[in-house]
């Protein structure tokens, strides 16, 4: 089920991205899929290539409480097995906030799980738009967070960057609606995640049937794949260092109209999908200041007992014990001002140690060197 406004729906002069989606999942022999839904045309007449599957959920200008309102029996007619949600450009458009949306996302979520719990939901950070960028930009940086907390073993959900790469001017018609390029480009996206997807099915068939010794179907070294580059922030107003893997934010972050500089590409994570711990990531409300952990019991501590301590989510995968190739991220801690520092660099390491007061807390993970 591909569900949201008119940027899946269309207008008669438009394909919109479900149809070079279709076109890539049938290049990839993904034979198997089926679009569903109520919908079968564009908000105004036929699509204009009507040669893919046209079922779809795309309404022209709802908003997401306006999609929650009808969404129950759409699921409860398709029962789709995997959505794709691509829904807040109405919602900030119309000037509501990014944490009203958030939290509607989570209910969409919720409905979807209740006629399947066993459903997937890749769930978008959406593409930008003409107006109320700051909103847009806060619902983009919620979303991992809603996902991690939404996140399920039998229900999971996938955040799919549709910001990163979009461009206003070379990717829309109207600085809102995706022209042709615009609708590849979503298109790409979507099919990226669903590829890994419907790869990773058919491996754990696979291996179901080939039933392996439990040695065998441990990963290797060789195996372990190296994930995305994660890169090191300094914002000189408050001395506070953000270190993050994700392009949206990285993106956010490189704008000018931000107090933060980048100071360099630091280490790089562990893919997901290969191995490793999610790292998540805290902010400290009094100062300002980020905590990394992969200690899952740390992580719950802090959630359930350090108010001023804000769970951002999710942003990379790290190893708690060292393997081949990676290298120690070492963790600090201030205690007058309450705040931590991270570095994976020894030189900076030796320094902090022997002239500032910061405690050394030992190794806060290992991740791959550049």
């Amino acid at each position: 089920m591909l569900l949201g406004d008119s940027i899946t729906q269309g207008d008669k002069e438009r394909n919109t991205y479900r149809r070079p989606l279709w076109q890539k999942l049938e290049e990839a022999d993904f034979t198997t899929v089926d679009f569903v839904g109520s919908q079968t045309e564009n908000s105004d007449g036929p699509n204009p290539n009507p040669d893919f599957d046209l079922d779809h959920e795309g309404h022209s200008g709802f908003r997401t409480d306006e999609i929650l309102l009808q969404l129950d029996d759409w699921v409860e007619s398709a029962q789709p097995d995997v959505v794709l949600i691509h829904l807040g450009t109405n919602d900030i458009l119309q000037v509501q906030s990014a944490e009203s949306t958030v939290d509607e996302l989570g209910q969409v979520i919720d409905t979807l799980r209740d006629e399947n719990p066993n459903v997937t939901i890749f769930l978008a950070q959406i593409i930008p738009t003409i107006n109320n960028n700051d909103e847009l930009l806060a619902l983009n940086e919620q979303i991992p967070v809603l996902a991690e907390e939404k996140d399920l073993e039998d229900s999971p959900i996938i955040v799919v960057d549709q910001f990163s790469g979009f461009s206003l001017a070379d990717d829309t018609y109207d600085s809102i609606h995706p022209n042709s390029d615009g609708e590849d480009k979503i298109a790409e996206q979507w099919f990226a995640g669903l590829s890994e997807l419907f790869t990773e099915s058919d491996l754990e068939e696979s291996e179901l049937e080939e039933t392996p010794d439990s040695d065998e179907s441990l990963l290797s070294d060789a195996e372990i794949q190296q994930g995305d580059i994660v890169y090191r922030f300094f914002n000189p107003n408050s001395g506070v260092h953000l270190y993050t893997a994700n392009t949206s934010e990285y993106n956010f972050l490189l704008d000018e109209s931000t107090d933060f500089t980048f100071e360099a590409e630091s280490y790089i994570s562990v893919d997901p999908l290969s191995g490793g711990e999610e790292v998540s990531r805290f902010r400290n409300t009094d100062t300002g200041a980020y905590l990394y952990t992969i200690d899952r019991t740390e992580k719950d501590f802090i959630t359930n007992n350090l108010d001023n301590y804000v769970l951002e989510g999710s942003q990379f995968n790290a190893f708690d014990t060292e393997e081949a190739g990676t290298i120690p991220i070492y963790r600090f801690y201030e205690p007058t001002i309450g705040t931590h520092f991270f570095t994976e660099n020894i030189d900076e390491k030796m320094f902090v140690e022997d002239n500032l007061s910061y405690d050394f807390e030992g190794i806060a993970y290992y991740a791959y060197s550049l």
